[in-house]
Parts: structure tokens; C-alpha cells; sequence
């Protein structure tokens, strides 16, 4: 490499440029966004180009993206999980494998496209990241940058993962809340939940018996987030039923 990277610098710049990508709720599509920026805006890694696995039935992971200089060839390619690249990625988080490894299929990565490679382990592992870099660039440091990768993408995953499971839980605990109120004569009738923190298991709801009669329940479930959404979201059901069968 022309002159040492700046690791401390470099995880600053990866993580800031992975932060600033959108994402979807289609977790490969967000992975393959952000391969394709890192190989577009990181030239400094060496990396050329790649290809996203995901963990497949039967004990293998799919080819199922390409990007940068690897963008065209054969999707759907198989490889076993007790090939030795896969081994090494999912035992260390991260590998650099060169055509003369032991262990290399030269017939397998021909069909990859594949030559000298750097993989990460993301999303828990149900994906792979195999990255094309260029020769020039030593194992040590591509090791080291691309664990620096792989940090940033799982703090992201998992940051967005979060916020989808508070959403979830939001909309299940906004979903069973009175959208409005009943209308009884001689009474002013209201009710609001204003969560401590995001979610919580606080619950109220006005339960109709007749014309003269309402029903108001007010409940806390223990825990927080969607469990508690959940647990919830059935005690909501089974009042509503029980009130309709047995009143």
C-alpha cells in the first residue's frame, strides 16, 4: 500500500458513510447498499468489487447479489457451509483467502468470479460479504479494515433492527387504544396514554355493555417493548370477547 491507513480515521469515515444510508426493511437489500458504497467510496481498501451470500437451506449459503467489478455472472450458486472459506469467515468474523490457499475450489471460485478475496459475517451471520481486492494490498491490513467494516454494518443492522421492533410495538400498542371516545349523556368522556418511554404495557379501554352501562379497564402489563405490546394486544382481545359472550 502506498502509505499506512489511519485506522481510527477510517472507522470514523466507514461508519459516519454507513450511517447516512437509508435502509429498508428488507435486510439484504440493505446489506448489498452498503457493500456497494464501501467498494464505490473506499478506494483506499482495495476493494474492487464483491458478492452477497445469504444462508440458505440444506446447510449452504446462496449467491444472490453482485456489485462493483463483480456485478455480472451467475446468480443462485450454492456453496456448502463446510467449505473452508465459509469455516474460516463464520469461526473469525472476517478472512482473506488467496487462489492458493489450502482449501480453495479453483472450479468453485471460477464460477464465483472469484480470485483473491477478503469475506465478513454479517447480520448474525445469515449473511456473508465476499469482497474482490486488489493484489497490491497486505493480508494484515485488509484484515484489520475490514473488520472495521464489519463493526460499522452490524452496529447499523442492529440499530435499525431495533427501531423496527419499537415501531412494531408502537403500532400494536396505538392499534388496541380507543380511537374514540363513547358518547354517554350526562358525562364528558376521555382517555390518553402517553408513554414513559417509547413503548410501554400501559393499556385502557372503554368497554360498551348497553346504552346506561360502560365498561372501563385500565391496565399495566409487566416488561417493556413489544412484549409487553403483545401481552397486551391479547388481554385487549380476550375482554373485547369475553364482554360480547358472556354480558
Amino acid at each position: 500500500m502506498a502509505e499506512e491507513l489511519d485506522y481510527k480515521a477510517l472507522l470514523a469515515k466507514v461508519a459516519k458513510t454507513i450511517e447516512s444510508i437509508e435502509t429498508t426493511g428488507d435486510q439484504a437489500s440493505t446489506i448489498s447498499r452498503l457493500a456497494e458504497t464501501i467498494t464505490r467510496n473506499f478506494r483506499e481498501l482495495g476493494i474492487t468489487g464483491g458478492r452477497l451470500y445469504a444462508c440458505a437451506e440444506g446447510g449452504y449459503y446462496e449467491l444472490i447479489h453482485r456489485f462493483g467489478k463483480s456485478h455480472e455472472g451467475q446468480l443462485g450458486i450454492m456453496v456448502p457451509k463446510n467449505y473452508k472459506p465459509i469455516e474460516l469467515v463464520l469461526e473469525n468474523g472476517v478472512v482473506v483467502m488467496e487462489p492458493t490457499d489450502p482449501g480453495i475450489d479453483p472450479v468453485l471460485e471460477e464460477k464465483l468470479g472469484a480470485r483473491r478475496f477478503a469475506a465478513i459475517a454479517v447480520g448474525d451471520e445469515d449473511y456473508i460479504l465476499s469482497f474482490s481486492v486488489s493484489p497490491g494490498f497486505k493480508r494484515d491490513d485488509l484484515l484489520y479494515s475490514l473488520n472495521l467494516v464489519r463493526y460499522a454494518m452490524t452496529e447499523k443492522l442492529r440499530a435499525d433492527r431495533y427501531l423496527s421492533i419499537v415501531a412494531e410495538a408502537q403500532r400494536i400498542q396505538q392499534s388496541i387504544l380507543p380511537q374514540r371516545m363513547p358518547v354517554y349523556s350526562g358525562f364528558d368522556i376521555y382517555g390518553k396514554n402517553i408513554p414513559a418511554e417509547s413503548v410501554s404495557g400501559d393499556f385502557f379501554d372503554f368497554v360498551p355493555i348497553s346504552d346506561s352501562i360502560l365498561g372501563l379497564a385500565i391496565a399495566d402489563a409487566s416488561g417493556h417493548g413489544l412484549p409487553a405490546a403483545l401481552l397486551v394486544r391479547d388481554i385487549h382481545m380476550g375482554l373485547r370477547m369475553g364482554a360480547d359472550r358472556d354480558f
